[in-house]
């Protein structure tokens, strides 16, 4: 189940986090370095999370295909568009 709100309380139900620290479970592609979307499990919540292709990240998107198969952890500042999860920076956590 994707989620947009975390369980612990600190926000109204239903409200995004602004930030979430998790491990890549999904990355969608439409071919060699051209991610569109990725979800992160952070916790007992999943978030599927939107790339905004102005934005310059701390890598390049597609790297996070590594963290998907290495379980590494990242850290993805969001903000909510148009009723979706935007990445507005994504780090190494």
């Amino acid at each position: 189940m994707i989620s947009c709100a975390e369980s612990d309380g600190s926000r109204r139900p239903g409200t995004p986090p602004t930030t979430v620290t998790g491990v890549v479970v999904e990355v969608d592609t439409r071919g060699l370095g051209d991610v569109q979307s990725f979800v992160v499990k952070d916790g007992d919540d999943t978030y599927a999370i939107d790339i905004d292709p102005r934005v310059t990240y701390s890598f390049p998107v597609d790297h996070l295909s590594e963290h998907k198969a290495s379980g590494a952890p990242v850290r993805v500042a969001l903000q909510r568009r148009e009723g979706r999860l935007v990445a507005t920076s994504i780090d190494d956590a």
